[in-house]
């Protein structure tokens, strides 16, 4: 299957080519701290709430 995996200021998202929404992580409601988990994203690492997301995705 091939699909985008797309950050945003709410949360990850996997979206399927056709596009449907596959999978996706919610960052905290809390603006400072979705900051915090998006700036994670963005310098290359997975913030820790999103362990359930990776095995999600290691299974498609």
């Amino acid at each position: 299957m091939k699909a985008y995996l797309i950050d945003s200021p709410a949360g990850l998202f996997l979206v399927e080519k056709t596009g449907k929404l596959s999978e996706k992580l919610l960052f905290p409601r809390n603006p400072g701290d979705a900051a915090a988990q998006l700036k994670l994203v963005q310098s290359g690492s997975l913030p820790d709430l999103s362990s359930e997301f990776v095995q999600k995705l290691s299974q498609l």
